[in-house]
Protein backbone atom coordinates (compact mmCIF):
# COMPACT_ATOMS: atom_id res chain seq x y z
CA UNK A 1 0.00 0.00 0.00
CA UNK A 2 2.80 2.35 0.93
CA UNK A 3 4.60 1.51 -2.30
CA UNK A 4 1.45 2.24 -4.31
CA UNK A 5 1.01 5.62 -2.64
CA UNK A 6 4.64 6.52 -3.26
CA UNK A 7 4.30 5.61 -6.95
CA UNK A 8 1.16 7.70 -7.21
CA UNK A 9 2.85 10.69 -5.58
CA UNK A 10 5.87 10.29 -7.84
CA UNK A 11 3.67 10.24 -10.94
CA UNK A 12 1.79 13.31 -9.69
CA UNK A 13 5.06 15.21 -9.16
CA UNK A 14 6.33 14.18 -12.60
CA UNK A 15 3.13 15.41 -14.22
CA UNK A 16 3.39 18.71 -12.38
CA UNK A 17 7.05 19.05 -13.37
CA UNK A 18 6.26 18.30 -16.99
CA UNK A 19 3.45 20.85 -17.03
CA UNK A 20 5.80 23.39 -15.49
CA UNK A 21 8.44 22.70 -18.13
CA UNK A 22 5.89 23.11 -20.91
CA UNK A 23 4.66 26.35 -19.41
CA UNK A 24 8.21 27.61 -19.03
CA UNK A 25 8.98 26.72 -22.64
CA UNK A 26 5.88 28.53 -23.82
CA UNK A 27 6.80 31.59 -21.81
CA UNK A 28 10.36 31.50 -23.14
CA UNK A 29 9.08 31.24 -26.71
CA UNK A 30 6.67 34.13 -26.19
CA UNK A 31 9.35 36.31 -24.70
CA UNK A 32 11.86 35.47 -27.43
CA UNK A 33 9.41 36.21 -30.24
CA UNK A 34 8.44 39.59 -28.79
CA UNK A 35 11.75 40.57 -27.25
CA UNK A 36 11.92 43.88 -29.03
CA UNK A 37 8.39 44.82 -28.02
CA UNK A 38 8.94 43.73 -24.42
CA UNK A 39 12.17 45.65 -24.20
CA UNK A 40 10.47 48.64 -25.74
CA UNK A 41 7.73 48.51 -23.14
CA UNK A 42 10.41 48.60 -20.47
CA UNK A 43 12.01 51.61 -22.14
CA UNK A 44 14.95 49.70 -23.61
CA UNK A 45 16.00 51.11 -26.99
CA UNK A 46 15.86 48.87 -30.03
CA UNK A 47 19.39 47.61 -30.69
CA UNK A 48 21.15 48.52 -33.92
CA UNK A 49 21.23 44.82 -34.78
CA UNK A 50 17.46 44.36 -34.52
CA UNK A 51 15.75 42.52 -37.36
CA UNK A 52 12.98 44.00 -39.45
CA UNK A 53 10.38 41.85 -37.69
CA UNK A 54 11.59 42.99 -34.30
CA UNK A 55 11.39 46.62 -35.36
CA UNK A 56 7.88 46.15 -36.72
CA UNK A 57 6.89 44.55 -33.41
CA UNK A 58 8.11 47.65 -31.60
CA UNK A 59 6.15 49.98 -33.88
CA UNK A 60 2.98 47.94 -33.43
CA UNK A 61 3.35 47.76 -29.64
CA UNK A 62 2.56 50.28 -26.92
CA UNK A 63 6.25 51.10 -26.65
CA UNK A 64 7.45 54.53 -25.64
CA UNK A 65 8.71 57.13 -28.09
CA UNK A 66 12.41 56.33 -27.86
CA UNK A 67 12.21 52.63 -28.84
CA UNK A 68 9.95 53.49 -31.77
CA UNK A 69 12.37 56.22 -32.79
CA UNK A 70 15.18 53.66 -32.77
CA UNK A 71 13.05 51.16 -34.68
CA UNK A 72 12.40 53.69 -37.45
CA UNK A 73 16.09 54.47 -37.61
CA UNK A 74 16.88 50.79 -37.98
CA UNK A 75 14.17 50.27 -40.60
CA UNK A 76 15.78 52.91 -42.79
CA UNK A 77 18.63 50.41 -43.05
CA UNK A 78 16.84 47.06 -43.14
CA UNK A 79 13.23 47.88 -44.00
CA UNK A 80 11.44 46.20 -46.91
CA UNK A 81 7.87 46.26 -48.19
CA UNK A 82 6.92 44.35 -45.06
CA UNK A 83 7.56 47.32 -42.78
CA UNK A 84 5.71 49.92 -44.86
CA UNK A 85 2.26 49.51 -43.21
CA UNK A 86 3.73 49.92 -39.72
CA UNK A 87 5.65 53.00 -40.79
CA UNK A 88 2.68 54.44 -42.69
CA UNK A 89 0.58 54.24 -39.54
CA UNK A 90 2.91 56.77 -37.92
CA UNK A 91 2.79 59.43 -40.65
CA UNK A 92 0.11 61.35 -38.79
CA UNK A 93 1.83 61.00 -35.41
CA UNK A 94 3.07 64.31 -34.01
CA UNK A 95 6.15 62.79 -32.40
CA UNK A 96 7.08 60.07 -34.86
CA UNK A 97 5.93 61.23 -38.29
CA UNK A 98 9.36 62.59 -39.13
CA UNK A 99 11.03 59.29 -38.23
CA UNK A 100 8.54 57.27 -40.25
CA UNK A 101 9.32 59.49 -43.24
CA UNK A 102 13.02 59.12 -42.53
CA UNK A 103 12.62 55.36 -42.95
CA UNK A 104 10.30 55.55 -45.97
CA UNK A 105 12.18 58.17 -47.99
CA UNK A 106 15.03 55.99 -49.33
CA UNK A 107 12.85 52.93 -49.93
CA UNK A 108 12.68 52.10 -53.64
CA UNK A 109 9.35 50.31 -53.33
CA UNK A 110 6.27 51.90 -54.98
CA UNK A 111 4.29 51.02 -51.86
CA UNK A 112 6.40 53.43 -49.82
CA UNK A 113 5.59 56.34 -52.11
CA UNK A 114 1.94 55.27 -52.25
CA UNK A 115 1.79 55.43 -48.46
CA UNK A 116 3.16 58.95 -48.48
CA UNK A 117 0.69 60.06 -51.16
CA UNK A 118 -2.22 58.67 -49.16
CA UNK A 119 -0.99 60.44 -46.04
CA UNK A 120 -0.89 63.76 -47.88
CA UNK A 121 -4.68 63.96 -47.87
CA UNK A 122 -4.99 62.90 -44.23
CA UNK A 123 -2.38 65.04 -42.50
CA UNK A 124 -2.14 68.71 -41.63
CA UNK A 125 0.30 71.17 -40.16
CA UNK A 126 3.83 69.97 -39.60
CA UNK A 127 2.96 66.39 -40.52
CA UNK A 128 1.55 67.49 -43.87
CA UNK A 129 4.57 69.72 -44.43
CA UNK A 130 6.85 66.77 -43.76
CA UNK A 131 5.01 64.44 -46.10
CA UNK A 132 5.15 67.04 -48.87
CA UNK A 133 8.86 67.54 -48.32
CA UNK A 134 9.53 63.81 -48.50
CA UNK A 135 7.52 63.41 -51.69
CA UNK A 136 9.60 66.22 -53.14
CA UNK A 137 12.80 64.51 -52.06
CA UNK A 138 11.62 61.34 -53.78
CA UNK A 139 10.82 63.42 -56.89
CA UNK A 140 7.42 61.78 -57.12
CA UNK A 141 5.86 63.21 -60.27
CA UNK A 142 2.53 61.51 -59.51
CA UNK A 143 2.18 63.80 -56.48
CA UNK A 144 2.36 66.98 -58.54
CA UNK A 145 -1.38 67.62 -58.68
CA UNK A 146 -1.95 66.97 -54.97
CA UNK A 147 1.05 69.05 -53.93
CA UNK A 148 -0.10 71.86 -56.24
CA UNK A 149 -3.29 72.13 -54.17
CA UNK A 150 -1.16 72.66 -51.08
CA UNK A 151 0.27 75.83 -52.62
CA UNK A 152 -2.92 77.50 -51.43
CA UNK A 153 -2.88 75.95 -47.96
CA UNK A 154 -3.82 78.37 -45.18
CA UNK A 155 -0.63 77.42 -43.38
CA UNK A 156 2.09 79.45 -45.11
CA UNK A 157 4.80 76.98 -44.08
CA UNK A 158 2.91 74.16 -45.79
CA UNK A 159 2.42 76.27 -48.91
CA UNK A 160 6.11 77.14 -48.97
CA UNK A 161 7.03 73.47 -48.58
CA UNK A 162 4.74 72.65 -51.49
CA UNK A 163 6.59 75.12 -53.70
CA UNK A 164 9.92 73.63 -52.69
CA UNK A 165 8.71 70.10 -53.35
CA UNK A 166 7.47 70.99 -56.83
CA UNK A 167 10.86 72.49 -57.56
CA UNK A 168 12.64 69.33 -56.46
CA UNK A 169 10.30 67.14 -58.50
CA UNK A 170 11.54 69.20 -61.43
CA UNK A 171 9.43 67.93 -64.31
CA UNK A 172 8.00 70.11 -67.09
CA UNK A 173 4.60 69.73 -65.41
CA UNK A 174 5.75 70.78 -61.95
CA UNK A 175 7.65 73.74 -63.44
CA UNK A 176 4.53 74.79 -65.31
CA UNK A 177 2.51 74.63 -62.09
CA UNK A 178 5.01 76.91 -60.36
CA UNK A 179 5.10 79.35 -63.27
CA UNK A 180 1.33 79.58 -63.25
CA UNK A 181 1.09 80.02 -59.50
CA UNK A 182 3.84 82.66 -59.49
CA UNK A 183 1.56 85.06 -61.36
CA UNK A 184 -0.84 85.26 -58.42
CA UNK A 185 1.29 84.12 -55.48
CA UNK A 186 0.86 86.15 -52.28
CA UNK A 187 3.79 88.34 -51.29
CA UNK A 188 4.66 85.98 -48.43
CA UNK A 189 5.35 83.18 -50.92
CA UNK A 190 6.86 85.02 -53.89
CA UNK A 191 10.47 84.41 -52.92
CA UNK A 192 9.90 80.75 -52.06
CA UNK A 193 8.14 80.19 -55.37
CA UNK A 194 10.91 81.91 -57.34
CA UNK A 195 13.56 79.80 -55.63
CA UNK A 196 11.51 76.70 -56.42
CA UNK A 197 11.22 77.76 -60.07
CA UNK A 198 15.00 78.02 -60.38
CA UNK A 199 15.44 74.69 -58.59
CA UNK A 200 12.92 73.10 -60.94
CA UNK A 201 14.77 74.43 -63.98
CA UNK A 202 18.04 73.11 -62.55
CA UNK A 203 16.46 69.66 -62.24
CA UNK A 204 15.49 69.77 -65.91
CA UNK A 205 19.07 70.65 -66.82
CA UNK A 206 20.34 67.81 -64.63
CA UNK A 207 17.96 65.44 -66.40
CA UNK A 208 19.37 66.53 -69.78
CA UNK A 209 16.19 68.45 -70.59
CA UNK A 210 17.73 71.90 -70.53
CA UNK A 211 15.85 72.93 -73.65
CA UNK A 212 12.61 72.56 -71.69
CA UNK A 213 13.95 74.81 -68.94
CA UNK A 214 14.76 77.72 -71.26
CA UNK A 215 11.23 79.23 -71.46
CA UNK A 216 10.88 79.22 -67.68
CA UNK A 217 14.33 80.78 -67.19
CA UNK A 218 13.88 83.40 -69.90
CA UNK A 219 10.87 84.70 -68.00
CA UNK A 220 12.86 84.85 -64.76
CA UNK A 221 15.91 86.77 -66.03
CA UNK A 222 13.76 89.91 -66.25
CA UNK A 223 12.42 89.59 -62.70
CA UNK A 224 12.81 92.69 -60.54
CA UNK A 225 14.52 90.71 -57.76
CA UNK A 226 18.27 90.51 -58.19
CA UNK A 227 18.68 87.06 -56.64
CA UNK A 228 16.07 85.68 -59.03
CA UNK A 229 17.72 87.18 -62.10
CA UNK A 230 21.15 85.98 -61.03
CA UNK A 231 19.93 82.44 -60.32
CA UNK A 232 18.06 82.32 -63.62
CA UNK A 233 21.10 83.52 -65.58
CA UNK A 234 23.32 80.93 -63.94
CA UNK A 235 20.93 78.13 -64.75
CA UNK A 236 20.34 79.45 -68.26
CA UNK A 237 24.09 79.33 -68.86
CA UNK A 238 23.93 75.58 -68.29
CA UNK A 239 20.66 75.06 -70.13
CA UNK A 240 21.56 77.17 -73.16
CA UNK A 241 25.08 78.70 -73.05
CA UNK A 242 24.76 80.49 -76.38
CA UNK A 243 21.37 81.85 -75.49
CA UNK A 244 22.63 83.04 -72.10
CA UNK A 245 25.58 84.83 -73.70
CA UNK A 246 23.32 86.47 -76.28
CA UNK A 247 20.92 87.63 -73.59
CA UNK A 248 23.77 88.94 -71.48
CA UNK A 249 25.39 90.86 -74.31
CA UNK A 250 22.02 92.33 -75.23
CA UNK A 251 21.72 93.67 -71.69
CA UNK A 252 25.29 94.98 -71.77
CA UNK A 253 24.54 96.79 -75.01
CA UNK A 254 21.50 98.50 -73.53
CA UNK A 255 21.10 101.97 -72.03
CA UNK A 256 20.17 100.85 -68.50
CA UNK A 257 23.25 101.39 -66.31
CA UNK A 258 21.86 99.30 -63.45
CA UNK A 259 21.11 96.44 -65.82
CA UNK A 260 24.64 96.65 -67.24
CA UNK A 261 26.17 96.49 -63.78
CA UNK A 262 24.05 93.48 -62.97
CA UNK A 263 25.08 91.84 -66.24
CA UNK A 264 28.72 92.38 -65.25
CA UNK A 265 28.04 90.61 -61.96
CA UNK A 266 26.40 87.74 -63.80
CA UNK A 267 29.34 87.54 -66.20
CA UNK A 268 31.64 87.17 -63.22
CA UNK A 269 29.68 84.22 -61.87
CA UNK A 270 28.82 82.18 -64.94
CA UNK A 271 30.46 78.75 -65.39
CA UNK A 272 34.22 78.72 -66.06
CA UNK A 273 33.89 77.30 -69.56
CA UNK A 274 32.08 80.46 -70.71
CA UNK A 275 35.03 82.84 -70.33
CA UNK A 276 36.11 82.68 -73.98
CA UNK A 277 32.56 83.32 -75.19
CA UNK A 278 32.24 86.33 -72.93
CA UNK A 279 35.65 87.69 -73.87
CA UNK A 280 34.83 87.40 -77.57
CA UNK A 281 31.78 89.62 -77.03
CA UNK A 282 33.77 92.61 -75.75
CA UNK A 283 34.73 94.34 -79.07
CA UNK A 284 31.17 94.42 -80.42
CA UNK A 285 29.74 96.23 -77.40
CA UNK A 286 29.41 99.99 -76.97
CA UNK A 287 31.98 101.54 -74.61
CA UNK A 288 29.77 101.39 -71.50
CA UNK A 289 29.02 97.74 -72.18
CA UNK A 290 32.68 96.95 -72.81
CA UNK A 291 33.67 98.53 -69.51
CA UNK A 292 31.01 96.58 -67.63
CA UNK A 293 31.96 93.26 -69.22
CA UNK A 294 35.67 93.90 -68.58
CA UNK A 295 34.81 94.34 -64.90
CA UNK A 296 33.06 91.00 -64.95
CA UNK A 297 35.97 89.32 -66.73
CA UNK A 298 38.40 90.75 -64.20
CA UNK A 299 36.31 89.36 -61.35
CA UNK A 300 36.39 85.92 -62.97
CA UNK A 301 40.20 85.90 -62.69
CA UNK A 302 40.37 83.53 -65.64
CA UNK A 303 43.47 83.81 -67.84
CA UNK A 304 41.34 82.86 -70.85
CA UNK A 305 40.18 86.49 -70.96
CA UNK A 306 43.72 87.90 -70.95
CA UNK A 307 43.99 88.62 -74.68
CA UNK A 308 40.65 90.42 -74.76
CA UNK A 309 41.72 92.59 -71.82
CA UNK A 310 45.05 93.47 -73.48
CA UNK A 311 43.20 94.43 -76.66
CA UNK A 312 40.86 96.70 -74.70
CA UNK A 313 43.87 98.41 -73.17
CA UNK A 314 44.39 100.09 -76.54
CA UNK A 315 40.89 101.60 -76.55
CA UNK A 316 40.49 105.35 -77.08
CA UNK A 317 37.68 105.40 -74.51
CA UNK A 318 38.85 106.31 -71.01
CA UNK A 319 36.22 104.22 -69.21
CA UNK A 320 37.09 101.14 -71.26
CA UNK A 321 40.81 101.71 -70.81
CA UNK A 322 40.52 102.01 -67.01
CA UNK A 323 38.29 98.90 -66.87
CA UNK A 324 40.93 97.01 -68.86
CA UNK A 325 43.69 98.18 -66.51
CA UNK A 326 41.66 97.06 -63.49
CA UNK A 327 41.00 93.69 -65.10
CA UNK A 328 44.68 93.31 -65.90
CA UNK A 329 45.41 93.77 -62.21
CA UNK A 330 43.48 90.54 -61.64
CA UNK A 331 44.62 88.64 -64.74
CA UNK A 332 48.03 90.08 -65.48
CA UNK A 333 51.44 88.49 -65.14
CA UNK A 334 54.97 89.84 -64.97
CA UNK A 335 54.91 90.22 -68.73
CA UNK A 336 52.20 92.87 -68.41
CA UNK A 337 54.16 95.04 -65.99
CA UNK A 338 55.84 97.16 -68.73
CA UNK A 339 52.51 98.03 -70.36
CA UNK A 340 51.01 99.02 -67.02
CA UNK A 341 54.11 100.90 -65.94
CA UNK A 342 54.00 102.93 -69.12
CA UNK A 343 50.59 104.23 -68.08
CA UNK A 344 52.08 105.74 -64.95
CA UNK A 345 53.45 108.47 -67.18
CA UNK A 346 50.03 109.08 -68.70
CA UNK A 347 48.76 112.60 -68.53
CA UNK A 348 45.47 111.20 -67.16
CA UNK A 349 45.60 111.04 -63.36
CA UNK A 350 42.75 108.51 -63.15
CA UNK A 351 44.41 106.16 -65.60
CA UNK A 352 47.76 106.49 -63.84
CA UNK A 353 46.13 105.74 -60.47
CA UNK A 354 44.43 102.65 -61.90
CA UNK A 355 47.74 101.46 -63.35
CA UNK A 356 49.47 101.94 -60.01
CA UNK A 357 46.87 99.80 -58.26
CA UNK A 358 47.06 97.15 -60.96
CA UNK A 359 50.84 96.99 -60.66
CA UNK A 360 50.42 96.25 -56.98
CA UNK A 361 48.28 93.23 -57.84
CA UNK A 362 50.06 91.53 -60.72
CA UNK A 363 53.11 89.30 -60.47
CA UNK A 364 55.80 91.78 -59.42
CA UNK A 365 58.61 90.16 -61.35
CA UNK A 366 60.52 92.90 -63.21
CA UNK A 367 58.45 95.46 -61.30
CA UNK A 368 61.34 97.73 -60.29
CA UNK A 369 62.91 97.61 -63.74
CA UNK A 370 59.60 98.46 -65.40
CA UNK A 371 58.95 101.38 -63.07
CA UNK A 372 62.45 102.71 -63.69
CA UNK A 373 61.99 102.41 -67.44
CA UNK A 374 58.67 104.24 -67.26
CA UNK A 375 60.21 107.01 -65.18
CA UNK A 376 63.06 107.35 -67.67
CA UNK A 377 60.71 107.67 -70.61
CA UNK A 378 58.68 110.27 -68.78
CA UNK A 379 61.76 112.42 -68.22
Amino acid sequence: MTITIRKANTMRYMVRFTVALVALAAMTFAVSTTAAAQNALKGVATPSSATEDECIAVLESDAAWQPKYEACTRLRQVGTEKSIPALASLLGDEKLSHMARYALEPMPYPEATDALRKALGKTKGQQKLGVITTLGAKRDAKSTKAIAKALRDKDATVASAAAGALGRIGTPQSNAVLAGFARSAPDSLRDAVAEAQIAGAEMLVRDNKGNLAVPFLTALVTDEREFVRLGAYRCLASADPEGATALLTKTLAGDDALARNFAAQVAAELPADMTKQLAAAVPALPPAGQAALLRGLGDRKDAAAHDAVIAALASDNKEVKIAAVNALGALGTGEDVPALAALLASGDADLAAAARLALGSVDNRNYDEAIAAAAGSAS
